[in-house]
């Protein structure tokens, strides 16, 4: 008990906790509430064909490597154990306005749901470039730098909280493969770099 006190206690007095929690405040604030319809449709309607038994490309709306629609299932059908799925989204009527070119529009909760492996992913990557500048340059203030540079960038935010895409996944995999080649550890270098391609294909060049 004292050593998990001691680690609790630890953790709260570190100089990043606090730019880590508005950073993930921040995503949620307004990430619930938004999305970028014809890609989160997409997200939605391979979400219910999970739901309902069908595999990830059975009903060819999925058209990613698959990584991403493991994660979408993962988290759905966690989630699904505590809420009704019919809650996930509204079905439009075709034709209701121009300005409306598509079917779907999701629920705050859905959004909460799908943006949630972005918002960690996003915070994972502000971490591991925060310790990597400490550990090469022993600077705090060029640490939180780097950190207060990813987490509060409004395009990295706009991508995952906003617009709601999964290109933050593969960045996480990519720095993986990055640090890991700077650390000679060419296999697993190599594993996270097939991650991040089995998540989206830009890797690869």
């Amino acid at each position: 008990m004292k050593k998990i006190y001691r680690k609790t206690h630890l953790l709260l007095k570190h100089p990043l906790i606090y730019l880590v929690v508005i950073s993930i405040l921040l995503r949620y604030a307004v990430g619930i509430y938004t999305s970028w319809t014809f890609d989160v449709e997409t997200w939605y309607r391979s979400v219910i064909n999970i739901l309902t038994g069908s595999d990830l490309y059975d009903r060819l709306y999925f058209v990613y490597p698959p990584i991403w629609g493991y994660i979408l299932g993962g988290s759905s059908k966690i989630s699904s154990l505590f809420i009704d799925p019919a809650s996930l989204g509204y079905e439009l009527h075709a034709g209701i306005s121009p300005l409306f070119r598509f079917d779907v529009v999701t629920s705050p909760l859905f959004n909460t749901i799908f943006k949630t492996p972005l918002v960690i992913s996003d915070t994972l990557v502000g971490i591991i470039i925060y310790r990597f500048i400490f550990r090469t340059t022993n600077d705090q203030r060029k640490s939180k730098n780097g950190f207060l540079f990813w987490a509060f960038n409004p395009l990295v935010i706009s991508i995952s909280a906003i617009h709601g895409t999964f290109d933050s996944i593969v960045t996480l995999f990519t720095l993986i493969a990055v640090l890991l080649m700077y650390k000679y550890n060419y296999p697993l270098s190599g594993a996270a770099l097939a991650l991040g391609i089995l998540s989206k294909i830009f890797p690869i060049f």
